[in-house]
């Protein structure tokens, strides 16, 4: 089996050269490649390939049409929305996804997010760089806030867990709520969420049923 890999995935070259030892060992044979977007290199670099990996680069289908020997899309990423994943499943090809990665990090990046913007901490650092003052920018709290998840995943639950440690209040936007504890409340509403929600935070894959 030929398995390309098509983008760094930000481990070490020592765990990149002992996962390769061990897939050649099984008999397999694997190729790194650094990230393009040229397509004539993408549609060279899978051509053979049996399973190609990737993590967040655009995979446009064009690149895989001459790749008849692709039965695998290994996606090392939440995302799916830049991988042709309806014209893979038409050519029987699988694809998969890294659902629960990073769920820490994107939480506390949602978190400084908030108070990214409430503080307005992006135009007070540039102003007082400038010799100027926070005169005129507004400093809000996120106590007392309503924070509503458009999509009560576990990445949403996981940022409702430290945003009520600011004193926030949750609600959870879902098709089907779950009365997941990690949110005050939980919505089948979107417009409910919406009237109520002081900041909203995205928390949806992005499909044809979400975009």
């Amino acid at each position: 089996m030929h398995i390309a890999l098509l983008e760094s995935l930000g481990i070490s070259p020592d765990a990149l050269s002992a996962f390769t030892n061990q897939l050649e060992e099984q008999g397999h044979t694997f190729a790194v490649y650094e990230k393009t977007t040229d397509l004539q290199k993408l549609r060279e670099e899978v051509r053979e390939a049996d399973v190609v990996i990737l993590a967040n680069m655009p995979l446009p289908w064009e690149a895989l049409e001459g790749a008849d020997r692709l039965k695998y899309i290994d996606v090392a990423f939440t995302g799916t929305d830049h991988v042709p994943v309806a014209q893979a499943a038409a050519h029987g090809i699988q694809v998969s996804n890294a659902s629960g990665y990073a769920e820490d990090a994107v939480a506390e990046l949602c978190l400084g997010f908030m108070i990214d913007l409430l503080r307005s901490i992006p135009q007070i650092d540039r102003t007082c760089r400038q010799g100027g003052t926070r005169a005129g920018w507004p400093a809000r709290l996120l106590k007392g806030k309503t924070v509503g998840f458009v999509g009560a995943g576990r990445i949403a639950a996981r940022t409702a867990d430290l945003v009520r440690a600011f004193g926030t209040r949750s609600i959870g936007f879902r098709r089907h709520p779950a009365a997941d504890p990690a949110f005050d409340r939980e919505t089948d509403s979107l417009d409910e969420l919406l009237r109520e929600a002081d900041i909203v935070s995205v928390h949806t894959p992005l499909t044809s049923s979400t975009k």
